[in-house]
């Protein structure tokens, strides 16, 4: 199971996770990003998570794999 998570200091609203999953990621009005999902990631959206998460430029995100 994948979980996303975004530190919200770091994040200067590139937007680039936005473009890559639009279903996960989201800019928001008071937070620089939002995540659309709560919880675990749904296997058909993990690879893009995962692009996600490697091109955003300020290392924002992070994931958080749960093996059990």
């Amino acid at each position: 199971m994948l979980q996303v998570r975004v530190d919200p200091d770091r994040c200067d609203g590139y937007g680039r996770c936005e473009v890559i999953a639009p279903e996960v990621f989201r800019l928001g009005e008071h937070a620089p990003v939002e995540i659309l999902i709560d919880g675990d990631i749904p296997e058909d959206l993990e690879g893009k998570v995962i692009r996600a998460v490697e091109r955003c430029p300020k290392l924002a995100l992070s994931l958080n794999v749960d093996l059990d």
